[in-house]
């Protein structure tokens, strides 16, 4: 599918909430948490992704013949309906039409449709109908824009009545699918684009979206539409990534179930149940829905291997789905226990935790920050009630062995839920897998218990790092923690036993030589290290910080192949040889993202520089992230720095970066002024970056 919109929630623009009582209409969608997308079209049978059409440059006339060979033999669309029942499911989401225009209904302003392919099928019409057969909601996507349409490539401004003749077609393609087939709930917009334009605003005008969206209401005045339209609409679709929006707004993480949308032979490295599990569970903490998606073969047919990963979810979800079906966002849960990721409904604590499954030794469990008197807990999967005892503030459940493969799930039960009582001290916090500033990881610590915990801290880089240690001990106590090469040393009183307790040391310079770390009990009492997380901290280098120059000429003209970029981004240009014989525009304080087609030429097409300035007192290493839309090279004193992508990658458009998540790489710094360099070609919507720098003594950005 790929983020063919400019996403809103990732530019960061402001976007109002939407609650609950917002629209009574849309309560099913907190209430389901769990979805399943299907991605199928002429594209299934290439197997080489969805945007094969325009990655490799196909021409419609090249590509529309293979309707001939669409016969959807094997595709069944019960079956596909059973396979999201099954999983726990309570929606599905069918590609009606994806970017190349194929439509997989009987449209009357295409002949390009599946009722004039070999199947000659109405593939929507099936899945709806069998949708209302199983009682799952019915949700469509839609691709605003369409491959056939040479004014997706040239734009508005260069093929005005092509741009209208696709507008339209979009609005009436839409009208069919809200008219013609019943009640549809939910529908989910794709690919709204304008080449060389980013900003969502203007966007939205060229497509009218304003106006599209409103006809949809007036179609089907129940159904809710995400943000993909340009406009904020009911709700917010991170792709591929936890990035959770403001509280209160609705929102909804599609991810794949291996590495593509659409099928791909060899396409093996599925996600384990486990995994679609807890990013399950993360979702529904934080009052989102997780879909899920699968790629029938060229047949129709749903792969087993696929099949198979979502009846293990379905098991987990028949036994344990309302801990996670109509949850609610909860002050109580912004912290990790002891006890797992917690989830709430009105009268219930639900804990998450694989470790009860895996571990036998764990016999008793505490939890904080429970003020209301609890009724009870129970072992969610069997009904079988566990021990506790409530002080206070804290719950300490006391745990027979579970035998579960998957996570465990313990309810407490209350007459009600009051507001979380402030815990003994800080908790561990879950990392939520944010783009930026930082991707914290978190290690378990050694196993075991003992008075002394030592282990080594990963440094490669030298630069600023926050730490978290979480330590549980049988009784309340003091630690000290100390770092090799940082001076002083860090102490934690905690105050209950058998509860995480955490202790932060913030804004430690670190470098390649202090990599042990020894905290100790100064009583000599035995204690475990729970976890820790060693989390670099980053400084996004804002607009203010650079100057830009170009458009330079480039081969490369949408949808042109990546061997052209590949060629443009090769060519040296007089910014990489003599930056001072250029004309360098310094760029005003407007935000984190460097956007070359609100400074830059009307015409977004070509390459862009911008250029920075660091100083720095000596010579060091230091790390940067990087995300571009769509081709970007960093060079540092004229060297070109590499990251983390993949060589192929690199070998196929000659960028070390790529894609809105930023990617890490690594340079040395010289004592004094350092320039930055960073070269950028645009891609299918525009032509921006962000960029960001660890964090490390002495380090200077220099203003434009």
């Amino acid at each position: 599918m790929e983020a063919a919109t400019p996403n809103l929630t990732q530019r960061g623009d402001n976007l109002p909430p939407v609650s609950r009582a917002d629209n009574p209409a849309h309560a099913w969608f907190s209430e389901a948490r769990l979805g399943m997308f299907a991605h199928y079209g002429l594209y299934s049978l290439l197997g080489r992704g969805e945007w094969v059409m325009f990655n490799e440059g196909i021409s419609a006339g090249d590509y529309n013949p293979l309707a001939q060979r669409f016969t959807a033999v094997d595709f069944d669309a019960d079956a596909l309906v059973r396979t999201a029942k099954q999983a726990g499911a309570g929606y599905v989401v069918f590609v009606a039409k994806h970017h190349d225009g194929f439509c997989l209904w009987d449209s009357q302003c295409t002949q390009f449709n599946s009722t004039r392919s070999a199947a000659r099928r109405d593939l929507v019409r099936e899945y709806t109908d069998a949708c209302r057969r199983a009682g799952l909601r019915v949700g469509l996507y839609l691709s605003i824009m369409s491959w056939q349409w040479p004014a997706i490539i040239n734009g508005p401004a260069r093929d005005p009545e092509g741009w209208r003749g696709m507008v339209d077609e979009t609005h009436a393609q839409l009208r069919e699918l809200l008219t013609h087939y019943g009640q549809i709930d939910l529908l989910w917009y794709d690919g709204c684009t304008v080449p060389g334009i980013s900003y969502p605003a203007t966007v939205a005008r060229h497509w009218r979206a304003t106006e599209l969206n409103a006809m949809a209401r007036e179609l089907q005045p129940g159904i809710i539409i995400n943000d993909r339209s340009c406009l904020p609409e009911d709700y917010s679709t991170p792709e591929q990534h936890l990035t959770i929006p403001p509280a209160g707004r609705r929102w909804e993480m599609c991810m794949t179930l291996g590495e593509s949308w659409s099928w791909r032979p060899g396409d093996n490295k599925l996600k384990s149940p486990q995994s679609l599990i807890d990013q399950l569970v993360f979702c529904a903490r934080y009052d989102g829905n997780l879909l899920v998606n699968i790629s029938p073969e060229p047949s129709g047919k749903i792969p087993d291997a696929q099949a198979a990963v979502l009846a293990d979810v379905g098991r987990w979800m028949a036994l344990n789905g309302r801990a996670v079906r109509g949850t609610q966002r909860t002050s109580f849960t912004e912290a990790e226990h002891e006890a797992g990721l917690c989830t709430a409904t009105e009268k219930c604590l639900y804990f998450h935790n694989e470790i009860f499954s895996k571990n036998s030794e764990i016999r008793k469990i505490t939890i904080a920050g429970v003020s209301e008197k609890m009724r009870a807990a129970v072992v969610l999967a069997t009904g079988e009630t566990v021990n506790f005892a409530q002080d206070g503030g804290l719950v300490t459940l006391d745990l027979a062995p579970q035998k579960s493969p998957l996570a465990t799930v313990i309810a407490l039960e209350f007459e009600r839920i009051a507001p979380a009582a402030p815990p003994p001290q800080k908790l561990v916090e879950k990392d939520t897998g944010l783009y930026a500033p930082a991707e914290a990881h978190v290690c378990e610590g050694p196993s075991g218990r003992a008075a002394v915990h030592s282990w080594q801290l990963p440094i490669t880089v030298p630069g600023c790092h926050d730490l978290d240690v979480c330590v549980v001990g049988k009784n309340p106590g003091q630690f000290t923690l100390r770092i090799d090469g940082v001076p002083g040393v860090r102490t934690l009183q905690t105050t209950c036993g058998n509860y995480p307790h955490t202790l932060t040391a913030k804004n430690l310079a670190l470098t390649s030589s202090t990599t042990t770390c020894t905290i100790t009990a100064t009583d000599g009492a035995l204690f475990e290290l729970l976890s820790w997380r060693l989390q670099p901290l980053w400084k996004n280098m804002d607009a203010a910080c650079w100057s830009i120059c170009g458009p330079f000429p480039s081969p490369y003209r949408i949808p042109g192949k990546e061997s052209e970029v590949r060629e443009a981004m090769g060519t040296v240009y007089a910014p990489e040889t003599d930056p001072e014989s250029v004309a360098w525009k310094p760029l005003p304080p407007d935000g984190n993202t460097i956007d070359f087609t609100k400074y830059g030429s009307a015409d977004a097409n070509g390459v862009y520089f911008a250029r920075a300035v660091v100083r720095s007192p000596d010579a060091r290493a230091c790390e940067f992230l990087l995300g571009c839309d769509w081709w970007a090279n960093l060079y540092v004193n004229g060297t070109p720095v590499t990251s983390e992508r993949a060589h192929s990658s690199h070998d196929r458009d000659g960028s070390w970066f790529s894609g809105w998540k930023p990617l890490c790489a690594r340079a040395t710094l010289r004592a004094d002024n350092n320039e930055l360099l960073v070269k950028c070609h645009q891609g299918r919507a525009g032509n921006w970056f962000t960029f960001y720098i660890n964090q490390s003594d002495g380090l200077e950005i220099i203003k434009q």
